[in-house]
C-alpha cells in the first residue's frame, strides 16, 4: 500500500473507513514510519486543541482571560491611543467581542489550526462577524497557512501561519460610515502581555490590514472589538 493519502488520514482519524480498508490502513501504518508518525502528530496536535476549547477549559476561565486582558491593554502606555475604545468595549459590551477563534500554532510540525466555533459566551449578541474556512481542513488543521472568512456587510479574512509566526487579518469591505474593529490576540498563557492591532488602510489600497508577527507556538484566542453601527 503507498502512503496514505490526506483524504484517506482525514477518514482514518474521523473513523469513517469501511472495515476492510481500516484493516488495510492499520496493516500499513504497523509497517510505515512516515504514516504512523503522521497519524501520531495528528492525534497529538488534536489532543492540544482539544484543551483550548471554552468547554475544555471553562467558559469562565476564558471569559476571565479576556476581561483581564482588556484591562491590562487599558493600563498599558503602548495602546494609550486606544484607551477609551477598549473602555467602552468593557463596559458597554460587558467584555464580549464582536468575534472570537480560537488557534494553536505548532511550529515544530508547522501546523496550524483554527477553531470557530465553541466561543459562544464570549461573543455579545447579535454579532455581525461569523467567520467559516475557505476550504474545509482536517479538523481545521493545516500544514501552512490556514484560513477563514465571513461575507456579508463586513467582508473580513483571517489568515494564520504557524510556520511564519504570523496572524493576517484583512477586512476587504466596509461600509461608508463603519469603523474596523481594533484586534487582540491573547495567549492562554497566564501573566502574558495581550497584544492589540488596528486595522489601517495602506495607501492607494481598498483593504483594511492588521498583522500580528513573532507568534510562537502555543494557544491563542483572536478577538475583535464589538463593532458600532
Amino acid at each position: 500500500m503507498a502512503h496514505l493519502t490526506k483524504e484517506t488520514l482525514k477518514s482514518y482519524l474521523n473513523l469513517c473507513l469501511a472495515k476492510e480498508m481500516l484493516m488495510e490502513v492499520e496493516e500499513h501504518l504497523a509497517e510505515c514510519i512516515d504514516c504512523s508518525s503522521r497519524v501520531r502528530a495528528q492525534r497529538l496536535f488534536q489532543f492540544a486543541w482539544n484543551t483550548l476549547t471554552a468547554e475544555a477549559h471553562g467558559q469562565a476561565y476564558w471569559q476571565a482571560r479576556l476581561e483581564g486582558s482588556l484591562n491590562e491593554a487599558v493600563s498599558s502606555p503602548d495602546y494609550a491611543s486606544y484607551r477609551e475604545r477598549i473602555k467602552e468595549w468593557a463596559s458597554s459590551w460587558q467584555n464580549k467581542a464582536e468575534a472570537v477563534l480560537g488557534l494553536v500554532f505548532e511550529a515544530a510540525s508547522e501546523k496550524t489550526q483554527i477553531l470557530t466555533q465553541g466561543w459562544e459566551s464570549l461573543v455579545r449578541p447579535d454579532s455581525k462577524l461569523g467567520f467559516a474556512f475557505s476550504s474545509m481542513p482536517i479538523r481545521g488543521i493545516e500544514k501552512g497557512p490556514i484560513t477563514v472568512e465571513t461575507s456579508g456587510k463586513f467582508n473580513a479574512k483571517v489568515t494564520a501561519d504557524s510556520k511564519k509566526g504570523t496572524v493576517t487579518v484583512l477586512f476587504l469591505k466596509l461600509e461608508p460610515g463603519n469603523k474596523t474593529p481594533l484586534v487582540m490576540l491573547i495567549s492562554e498563557v497566564k501573566g502574558s502581555r495581550p497584544v492589540l492591532a488596528e486595522l489601517k488602510q495602506p495607501p492607494g489600497s481598498k483593504q483594511f490590514i492588521a498583522q500580528f508577527s513573532n507568534v510562537p507556538s502555543g494557544k491563542y484566542l483572536l478577538v475583535f472589538e464589538p463593532i458600532k453601527e
